[in-house]
Formats: C-alpha cells, structure tokens, sequence
C-alpha cells in the first residue's frame, strides 16, 4: 500500500488476459501507468471490476476488487473518463517512432514504438529492464474481439509472441 503521506490514486483501466479482460481501477501511487506497471510488483489491485469473457461475453462478473498477477497480463490500457485524463509524460531522452506490430496472444498490436536514437524495437526488446513497454498510436486486432484503437498500451515484454517492423 502506499507510504505514510504518497496519495493513493484510482486509474480506470481495461486489463487483458489470455481468455478474458478487466474493466476496473487500478489503486496505485503512481501518477502514470506504466510507472505503476514497471514498479516491481508482482501483482495489480483492482477496484469496481467487471471481468468479461472473450468466448463468451454474457459471462461476466462484477466484484468489487481483484488481484492481477502482472505476468499474466498481455496489455493495459488506461481509460480516458471524467475527472481522469492519462499521463503520458515527456521522455526525457529524445526517442525515434518505430511502426511496429507485436503478435500477443490472440491479438496483433500495431503502434509507434518509441526507440533512443539509433536504436531499435528489437535491442529495446531484449536490453530494456521493464517489463511493460509502451505502444502509442496503437490499433489492436484478434478474432477474440472488434478491433480497437488505444492512444498508448503498455505490452507486457513476456507475452510476446513476435514482432513485424
């Protein structure tokens, strides 16, 4: 839980999982996603949460909270709503778009990787030390639902099945 005087922050998210995704918010101390994502934590806590199937949608459970193990996560996504607006910050290294598709599950993510100069989606892949890197512009496929855009998505690392660039 947080520190003595850290304010503890509600994200509304979408959480996808290999055969069905969350709707809930995240509680974190952390003001940006994927700085809650990369934190070192096994787990995500997850308040006012629906978890759909992807076979079969009118399978659903609403609960007021569940427990995410991180590694199991395919990708997140916050949720623009009243009263939240995500926090995509500056990076404070300069950094190249890369136009990439990942393969992840039962979905293809396409969407701008963002890479140091020189550098390339592949190294960032395998040298990077987080485990969630971040997509933006991103537009998502699968045969497990409509297809979806998303300003950014944090992919999980683990989870990635192969890249196209």
């Amino acid at each position: 839980m947080a520190d003595v005087g850290t304010e503890t922050l509600t994200v509304p998210v979408h959480v996808y999982l290999l055969r069905n995704f969350l709707s809930g918010k995240l509680v974190t101390t952390h003001a940006r996603l994927s700085d809650g994502m990369n934190d070192g934590n096994p787990h995500l806590r997850l308040r006012d949460v629906v978890a759909v199937d992807y076979a079969n949608p009118r399978l659903r459970y609403a609960r007021d909270q569940a427990m995410v193990i991180k590694s199991r996560v395919l990708f997140i996504c916050d949720r623009p709503v009243p009263g939240y607006q995500p926090a995509h910050g500056r990076f404070a290294v300069q950094r190249e778009r890369q136009r990439v598709t990942l393969a992840v599950g039962p979905f293809f993510i396409e969407g701008d990787a963002h890479v140091p100069p020189g550098g390339t989606i592949e190294t960032r892949l395998v040298s990077v030390f987080l485990p969630f890197i971040a997509l933006t512009d991103a537009r998502i496929a699968s045969s497990v639902l409509p297809a979806f855009a998303e300003d950014t998505v944090l992919v999980n690392r683990e989870q990635i099945d192969h890249v196209l660039s």
